[in-house]
C-alpha cells in the first residue's frame, strides 16, 4: 500500500494507441477541467498554437470575477477566491503499466491503467523525452519502446504542516526492460485505453447549465429538494443582505483545498490512490 502523504510509485508509460486512420496517436491526451461543486466539467477550450484558443462560458464567468474584484465592484477577496475554485486545470492522461516494487521496478505489477496528472508532472515527462539544452538536460528519446524505454519514478512529498503535495523530485530512471514476457507486453498494448473519450466535452447551453445550477439558480437534476423553488423571484421583497455578506455565501459551497495543478491518480488501482487529493 502507499502512503496516503509521501510516497512513490514507479510507472512505464505505453506508446499511443492507434486513430481511425490506423496511425498512432500522440501518447497522452490533455484537457481543462472546472471544478463545480462536486463535478469536473471539461472545459471546451482547445490547445493550438501554444495556447488554449475557444468559447467557454465556465472561463467567461470565471474571467468576469477577476474584472470585478479589479474594478473593486464588491469584496475583492471574495470574488477572486471564487474565480479560483472554478479555474480552468490542465490535465493530462496517459496509458502505463505500475511497476511491482516502487523503489526498484523489478516484476510488473497491473497494466495497463489511465494515468491522470496536472501540468508540473507532465512538464517533467516531456522534458525527460525532449531534453532541455539550455540546463544541459539529456534528451531520452523513445521512453516507451519496450526493450530501450524508461520507467517513470512519481515521488510524492508532503511537508510537516504542508498543504499540498510537491512531485518536483519525480523523474525518469535507467534503461529498461518493459517486460521479459513478449506476451505480456503483447497483452499491454492490446488492452491500450482510448484516453482520447475521456474528454467529454458539452454544449454551450449544457455549460451554461452547469453553471446555473453551481450558482443556485437552477435544481441540479441528482437532487429530489428543489430550493429555488424558495429563493427570491425579481421585482420580490426580501430582506436586504449585504453584498459583502453575499459574496461570501456564494463562496461558502465552491471554495476547494486540493491544488488539482498537482493532482493524481491512477485509475482503477486502490494502492495508487495515496498519491492523490480528488478522484476526476
Amino acid at each position: 500500500m502507499m502512503p496516503k502523504q509521501s510516497g512513490v510509485v514507479q510507472v512505464r508509460l505505453l506508446p499511443g494507441t492507434p486513430g481511425a486512420d490506423g496511425k498512432p496517436r500522440l501518447f497522452y491526451s490533455q484537457t481543462r477541467t472546472h471544478k463545480l461543486n462536486d463535478r469536473n466539467i471539461h472545459c471546451p477550450k482547445v490547445f493550438q498554437g501554444g495556447k488554449w484558443v475557444g468559447k467557454c462560458p465556465i472561463c467567461e464567468y470565471y474571467s468576469w470575477l477577476y474584472q470585478q474584484a479589479d474594478k473593486g465592484a464588491g469584496d475583492a477577496e471574495a470574488l477572486k477566491a471564487e474565480a479560483k475554485a472554478i479555474k480552468p486545470i490542465e490535465r493530462y492522461y496517459y496509458n502505463v503499466t505500475v511497476r511491482d516494487n516502487a523503489e526498484t521496478g523489478q516484476g510488473e505489477k497491473d497494466g495497463p491503467l489511465i494515468l491522470s496528472v496536472g501540468k508540473l508532472i507532465h512538464t517533467k515527462i516531456i522534458l525527460g523525452i525532449c531534453g532541455n539544452k539550455e540546463f544541459g538536460e539529456e534528451a531520452y528519446g523513445n521512453v516507451m519502446d519496450p526493450k530501450t524505454g524508461r520507467d517513470f519514478k512519481i515521488i510524492k512529498k508532503v511537508k510537516p504542516g504542508g498543504q499540498y503535495p510537491e512531485y518536483g523530485d519525480s523523474k525518469f530512471l535507467g534503461v529498461s526492460l518493459l517486460s521479459k514476457d513478449d506476451s505480456k507486453i503483447e497483452g499491454w498494448l492490446a488492452a491500450r485505453h482510448d484516453i482520447y473519450v475521456l474528454r467529454k466535452v458539452f454544449s454551450e447551453d449544457e455549460l451554461k447549465k452547469a453553471l446555473r445550477i453551481y450558482k443556485g439558480v437552477d435544481q441540479d437534476p441528482r437532487q429530489t429538494f428543489d430550493p429555488t423553488e424558495f429563493m427570491p423571484k425579481a421585482g420580490s421583497v426580501s430582506v436586504p443582505v449585504s453584498t459583502h455578506e453575499a459574496q461570501k455565501a456564494s463562496v461558502v459551497s465552491t471554495k476547494v483545498e486540493a491544488n488539482e495543478d498537482e493532482d493524481l491518480s491512477l485509475a482503477d488501482d486502490d494502492f495508487i490512490k495515496g498519491l492523490r487529493s480528488d478522484i476526476e
